[in-house]
C-alpha cells in the first residue's frame, strides 16, 4: 500500500503534472510517507514472528489507518 507514494518524487520533477492550487513543495515534502509505511510493515512482520501474530495484525490494521490518513498527503490533513 505504501509503494504508491514513490510516485511523489517523479511528479515533483514534472511540474506540468501538478494541479495549480497545490503548493510548489507539496510532493517533495511527502517523500517520508512511504518510508514510514514500509517500515511499519517490516516491524509488524518481525514482531508477528518474534512475539505473537496478533501483534502483527494490530500493526497491519494501524497501517491501513495510516494509509487512509496520509492518502491525500499529510499537509492536507493537518
Amino acid at each position: 500500500m505504501a509503494g504508491g507514494y514513490f510516485v511523489f518524487p517523479h511528479v515533483y520533477r514534472y511540474p506540468d503534472l501538478l494541479r495549480p492550487e497545490l503548493p510548489a513543495g507539496f510532493f517533495a515534502s511527502q517523500v517520508l510517507l512511504p518510508i514510514v509505511g514500509i517500515a511499519l510493515y517490516v516491524v509488524a512482520a518481525l514482531l508477528g514472528r518474534l512475539v505473537h501474530p496478533l501483534v502483527a495484525v494490530g500493526i497491519f490494521a494501524a497501517v491501513v489507518g495510516y494509509d487512509a490518513w496520509t492518502g491525500q498527503g499529510l499537509d492536507s490533513r493537518l
